[in-house]
């Protein structure tokens, strides 16, 4: 009869195979000295403890900045981030026009827009912030 087992070696990579039973012993000669016979692993998520498979809570997958996100995406997050009286402030009293022009006509902003990044450092935002705020922008509307 044909089953599947766990394989466990002492450098803790996981085999899942499908053996013979009669196989089962001979199949341990196949690999390093310490290896053993485990049940089969539920998930990824799960680490041998020496006993039983021991659920592990997986990393968070960090959130991913969006290169642009809508006009009416940045104003909403800026605005409850509390940043958009600050912000258009900034924008009204720089002495740059075209920064001016840029701020009330664009449709969108980009990530690396370099109108955005010196208004952003105007107002001592990091990096970490502004990326921060694309991503709540991201999440609206």
């Amino acid at each position: 009869m044909v089953s599947e087992i766990g394989i466990l070696r002492p450098d803790g990579l996981y085999i899942q195979a499908s053996v013979i039973d009669t196989e089962t012993e001979n199949i341990l000669s196949l690999h390093p000295s310490g290896t053993i016979i485990v049940p089969l692993r539920p998930d990824e998520h799960h680490n041998w403890d020496g006993e039983s498979w021991v659920y592990v809570e997986p990393d968070p997958v960090p959130p991913v900045v969006p290169a642009s996100v809508t006009r009416a995406q940045a104003l909403v997050a800026m605005y409850e981030a509390g940043l958009l009286p600050a912000v258009e402030a900034a924008v009204e009293a720089h002495p740059y026009e075209v920064l001016r022009i840029w701020w009330r006509n664009a449709l969108s902003f980009e990530r690396g827009n370099a109108y955005l990044a010196g208004v952003a450092e105007e107002l001592n935002l990091s990096d970490e912030d502004v990326d921060a705020l694309f991503i709540a922008a991201s999440t609206r509307l």
